[in-house]
Order: structure tokens, then C-alpha cells, then sequence
């Protein structure tokens, strides 16, 4: 029954978008990616990158830790990152968090194992009497059948967690002719799972956002990333992920 109501969970959790345990035990993410580009976005190259959270330095830990993620992405990508503001010509900035945890109900009925009656064996055993002579008595075995007898009805809950980084790119050699704000292009990442680690999650939200940064792509991509996918490693800095506790992601 605890294998059974374990498995009912983890499809439950799949059909609701959350992420889980893929096949062969390998963790995967569920992720969407939205990015609005202006024409000829990707044409400017050497950037700053700069925290879009409000409140947060460049000195912030957690930052940093985050922004070296992205520039391997934007490497990937043929983007050249500079301290230099005489340099740069883009300014690129990196907003993340966390949404408030949602909880949902959910019920489902889960089989009853059980005896469902008794079926008889019919044996003929052969005796010999003292005198030699052979006899056959017959005896009956009765043997007890099992199998689904009804159902029991079950009501959990599960709490999911919406997960995301913003990176905005602006047009750093208009800024510095005229202070004008002109955005060349912004990718929006987010994924919704059982997992509120953050920084464990972040890696992989940047190695989905690779093949988008700097395009339009028309309306939200969902894609499946797996957590051991080599790319995610690259992005990582090749660092080897700790055994997930659990399958719920």
C-alpha cells in the first residue's frame, strides 16, 4: 500500500506541473522561458552585469554567486563581461526570488488488498492396509484467494513553489550619451515545483535560458531540464550535485 500511494502521489504531482523524479531516478525541472527582443538586440556585446533585486549590492554573496552563473550563460552566448563602464556597452541586469508557497489539496482512492474467498484442492493419497492391501482416500485443501476487495479514499496536500530569475539587457552606450533607458531585450525564466532551494535551482534556470537570451521567442517555451544534464554541470562550474533527499523537485 505505501509503494502504491507513493506512486499515485508522484503522477498527481507530474499531471500538475510540478516537478518529480523523471524516469531512471533521474531529478528533472519543468521550466518556461518568455523573451521580448528588440531588433538587432544581440548586437552589443561587452556588458556589465548589475543585481536587479531592490536592496541587493553587487557585494551581496548570493548574488555573487548567482551572477557567475550567468556569465558562464552569456559566454556561451558571445558575450564579453567587463568592470569597465568606458567599456561596456550593454547593462545587463539580474532580478530572482522565490514566490509564496501554495498549497493544494488534492484526493484520490487507492485499492484495497484483501482475501476475497477460498478456492478447494481435491488430493487422492494411496494407503496400505496391514494385511497389503491399497486403499485411496481423498482429501480437500482449502485454499484462500486474495485480491482488490474495494477502495479506500485518500486526501493529501502538497505545497509548490514558484521559482524565477529576470535578466534585462539596456542599451549602456545610449545611456551614457543621454541617460535614456532603452531595453534591447528581457528573458524571463521561472519553474514551479515541491523544492524552495533556490540555489540549487538557479543553475538550472540559467542553462534553459541559453538558446533564448537575446531573442524573441513569440510566446512562453516550456522544456524539461534534467539536474545531472552535462550543460547544467558546464554552468555549475562542473561542481557534482549532492543525492536529492527525496524525488519531489
Amino acid at each position: 500500500m505505501k509503494y502504491i500511494k507513493i506512486f499515485s502521489l508522484m503522477c498527481i504531482l507530474a499531471l500538475c506541473g510540478c516537478s518529480t523524479l523523471s524516469n531512471f531516478g533521474r531529478p528533472r525541472f519543468n521550466i518556461a522561458v518568455d523573451s521580448l527582443a528588440a531588433s538587432g538586440a544581440d548586437s552589443k556585446k561587452t556588458y556589465l552585469l548589475l543585481p536587479g533585486n531592490q536592496g541587493v549590492t553587487a557585494a551581496d554573496l548570493q548574488f555573487k554567486e548567482y551572477a557567475e552563473y550567468l556569465k558562464r550563460v552569456l559566454n556561451k552566448r558571445g558575450y564579453i563581461y567587463t568592470e569597465s563602464k568606458d567599456e561596456a556597452d550593454v547593462a545587463i541586469y539580474l532580478a530572482y526570488g522565490m514566490g509564496d508557497p501554495q498549497t493544494h489539496q488534492y484526493s484520490y482512492d487507492l485499492p484495497i488488498w484483501g482475501r476475497t474467498g477460498y478456492y478447494a484442492s481435491r488430493t487422492n493419497v494411496a494407503e496400505t492396509t496391514v494385511d497389503g492391501k491399497t486403499t485411496y482416500r481423498a482429501y480437500t485443501t482449502y485454499i484462500p484467494s486474495y485480491g482488490y476487495i474495494g477502495y479506500n479514499s485518500y486526501i493529501d496536500t502538497v505545497t509548490t513553489y514558484m521559482r524565477f530569475a529576470v535578466i534585462t539587457a539596456y542599451d549602456y552606450s545610449q545611456f551614457k550619451k543621454d541617460e535614456t533607458e532603452v531595453q534591447l531585450w528581457k528573458t524571463t525564466i521561472n519553474s514551479t515545483g515541491t523544492t524552495d532551494d533556490l540555489r540549487r535551482i538557479f543553475p538550472i534556470l540559467m542553462a534553459a535560458s541559453i538558446p533564448y537570451l537575446a531573442t524573441d521567442t513569440g510566446r512562453k517555451v516550456y522544456l524539461t531540464v534534467y539536474e545531472n544534464d552535462p550543460v547544467v554541470q558546464e554552468i555549475k562550474g562542473g561542481a557534482s550535485p549532492k543525492e536529492p533527499v527525496n524525488g519531489e523537485q
